[in-house]
């Protein structure tokens, strides 16, 4: 496989650690949702999903303002009542701003239910076959176009809006398969912001790729997510698969793939392809262990026995949800003598909401 060689007169990834004086972050979900109460009053929660974890430690540190969609109606009155679109956040652990990007709910349907979940996530999970039926051919391309797209196309210009609000050095740190569009359009009004997305799911070899979607919307996929300076991976097979399938799409019309420095070259910009699994504040969950809360420790209490065995999971076939408790049968059927000494709380958390767990327990006489 030929293999050009990019600019080495681009920026490195020392040059990417700048000292930036504001931060942007765009996602998907916020880090706050806002509920409306039985008394019509507004009130908030901390959003769920390893995102919010994961970055908490970082806009501590760094002027940040964080852009998501409106998800519930909660979300969309709490933008009626920001004043110039911005919410300061609520939660003292987390000193942001919170814009949040309305759309109609027929687009963030097509964008969020259809597209992202149902096509994207299932197709990077190598289980496209095994999720509900197929969407036709018309109706992917309306969720594409109408959905998917739009709503990329809104978080970018709030992206572009917020760089313009402030006339400081700026860098947008994006995440996740929502937002495959989103810094490709931010670098055409601002081509010279410094750029990284994070993908939290797998990256696919390019044949199911190409088995799974029209090569019009796998190529705008690459495309779009070139526009970024760091393109981070949880591993290197993912990024390793990413650059074969930039290599099938685009290489035959100008792109430099350098795959020994995980670099790649396209219309005069250069992204760097980094495999890195995310983290978590290990301070932050070292504080919450400290501090149980009493009220679950309560509720579980009763279902101690002398051997417990807990996992905490979303409802996702990625989480091996029956096999866990397969292998929990097997364990009692392979060990008597466990019975009436050993436990299984499986807590189950639907939607990854909180608000809409399912704890589970099982025990054999």
């Amino acid at each position: 496989m030929s293999r050009g060689t990019p600019n080495r007169s681009q920026t490195t990834d020392e040059q990417l650690s700048l000292q930036a004086d504001r931060l942007i972050i765009a996602t998907n979900r916020g880090p706050v949702e806002y509920v409306v109460t039985r008394e019509k009053t507004l009130k908030f929660r901390r959003g769920s999903g390893g995102v919010v974890t994961a970055l908490s430690g970082i806009v501590s540190r760094v002027n940040t303002t964080w852009v998501a969609l409106a998800m519930i109606d909660g979300d969309h009155r709490a933008v009626v009542e920001a004043h110039e679109g911005l919410l300061e956040s609520p939660m003292r652990d987390l000193h942001v701003h919170l814009r949040y990007v309305e759309v109609p709910k027929s687009v963030y349907r097509k964008h969020y239910d259809l597209m992202s979940n149902r096509i994207l996530w299932f197709t990077q999970h190598y289980l496209l076959e095994h999720g509900e039926d197929a969407l036709s051919a018309e109706k992917l391309q309306d969720a594409w176009k109408n959905g998917y797209t739009r709503v990329n196309e809104a978080i970018a210009a709030a992206i572009c809006e917020e760089i313009e609000r402030e006339p400081t050095r700026s860098m947008a740190m994006l995440h996740d398969y929502h937002l495959y569009l989103v810094s490709a359009r931010v670098r055409e009004r601002h081509p010279h912001i410094v750029m990284q997305q994070f993908l939290h799911i797998p990256w696919p070899e390019f044949r199911y790729w190409a088995s799974s979607l029209p090569t019009a919307i796998l190529r705008a996929i690459f495309e779009g997510v070139l526009g970024n300076d760091i393109l981070g991976f949880q591993t290197r097979r993912d990024a390793d698969n990413f650059l074969e399938g930039v290599h099938a799409l685009l290489e035959s019309e100008g792109a430099q793939i350098d795959a020994d420095h995980q670099e790649i070259v396209w219309k005069d910009h250069r992204t760097q392809v980094r495999d890195y699994p995310i983290s978590i504040s290990v301070t932050d969950e070292r504080i919450v262990r400290s501090r149980p809360s009493q009220r679950a420790l309560d509720q579980i209490k009763p279902f101690l026995r002398e051997y417990t065995i807990m996992r905490v999971d979303r409802i996702e076939p990625t989480k091996n949800i029956v096999q866990g408790f397969r292998a929990y049968d097997t364990l009692l059927e392979q060990h008597p003598e466990l019975h009436q000494k050993v436990t299984f709380l499986a807590f189950l958390v639907l939607h990854a909401s909180p608000s809409r767990s399912i704890a589970s327990t099982r025990t054999r006489q």
